[in-house]
């Protein structure tokens, strides 16, 4: 046993279903409207007012779906390596090897309204930084926990 090395659980971060799923609703009842304001127009008539409502109901649609499909972020931490894919975007991937990329990392508390929440920040020396928050993403904690332990020395808070 001795010389074997602990194999840890990936630590995989995605997004928590009650957001996706209040944007799923409302772009049901924004597709309803598109649907039901082409088949009023089809039974009514086509006027100015139902025409803008038309064009209106399908650009909100149209907006939310995009939004829906992009915002979609998976982030899972495996073995050195953390990985920021979109999967619904094709070929957004990005793979990053932690020990040798890896700059700092910080965690800050941000205010909206009147709900605070965290947000993890990783940077690496040749991507973009990738962001979690507790707010949004599952495991947040767990990411946290495995930043402490591991790369502690990185910290922004503990760097002079």
């Amino acid at each position: 046993m001795k010389g074997k090395k602990k194999v840890s659980k990936p630590i995989a971060l995605y997004p928590k279903t009650p957001a996706f799923f209040a944007l799923g609703i409302f772009l049901l009842i924004t597709t309803t409207l598109t649907v039901g304001s082409l088949r009023w127009m089809s039974f009514a008539g086509v006027t100015w007012y139902n025409t803008l409502l038309l064009i209106l109901f399908s650009l909100i649609t149209l907006m939310m779906l995009v939004r829906v499909m992009f915002a979609y972020k998976k982030v899972t931490i495996d073995q050195g390596e953390m990985t920021e894919s979109y999967p619904l975007r094709l070929g957004s991937k990005q793979k990053v090897k932690i020990k040798e990329q890896l700059l700092a990392w910080e965690e800050n508390q941000r205010v909206i309204g009147k709900s605070t929440f965290n947000v993890l920040t990783v940077y690496f020396k040749t991507t973009t930084p990738i962001r979690v928050t507790d707010r949004e993403m599952t495991n947040y904690e767990m990411a946290k926990k495995y930043f402490n332990q591991h790369y502690s020395m990185f910290d922004k808070s503990k760097m002079k």
